[in-house]
């Protein structure tokens, strides 16, 4: 009896290592798999549209684009430096509030091209003179400039685009310095939701 007693003790030890080792074994056999998924999720970047989903979007029919701009940010119809004429402008505050508070800023203007390309555009030339660094990207499948500067006085940057005759130029600035940091995702995403239509 005492024997059997053992015996029996001896087999549940033995079933209960067995089922460790095969539960342990498949966990591991598991982890890979799932390590890979967890790898691929966080390689993979979530697309523009799921990213500013619940954002205001603006069309605009006559120049075949579209934008979208965060939901607390407004619409504005004049742009603080007289001599620029945007077509669109969008801000983190009301146009009333402007001369206020901190705000950060971000416009589209739209101008014809007349027969020049991207070297050829005057604007292009200014900012470099002002000292704003210039790059060449790509937005839309389509050859643009970037100029950037550090100078708080002048627009942090803009991107110039020349598309079916027709210079688009995307800028966008804050009034401080810890605002163009603050806002710069922001920025960012608004670029990347630009799209001709």
């Amino acid at each position: 009896m005492i024997q059997k007693a053992k015996f029996t003790a001896f087999l549940i030890i033995i079933a209960i290592f067995l089922t460790g080792c095969i539960k342990q074994n498949s966990v591991l056999e598991e982890k890979p798999d799932q390590t890979e998924k967890i790898q691929e999720t966080e390689n993979k970047p979530l697309p523009i549209e799921v990213i500013t989903q619940g954002w205001q979007e603006y069309n605009h029919d006559q120049y075949g684009f579209k934008i979208k701009f965060p939901p607390d940010w407004q619409q504005h119809l004049t742009y603080p430096k007289p001599n620029l004429l945007p077509e669109v402008i969008f801000s983190s505050i009301s146009e009333d509030q402007r001369s206020k508070q901190p705000y950060a800023i971000f416009f589209v203007s739209v101008e014809e091209a007349k027969d020049r390309n991207l070297t050829g555009y005057n604007i292009i030339g200014d900012l470099v003179e002002e000292g704003y660094n210039q790059s060449s990207l790509k937005i839309n499948n389509t050859q643009a400039v970037l100029l950037i500067t550090d100078d708080n006085n002048k627009d942090l940057a803009s991107i110039i685009i020349l598309h079916n005759d027709y210079f688009y130029r995307l800028t966008w600035n804050a009034t401080t310095g810890a605002y163009r940091t603050q806002f710069e995702e922001i920025f960012k995403k608004i670029i990347a939701t630009f799209k001709f239509i």
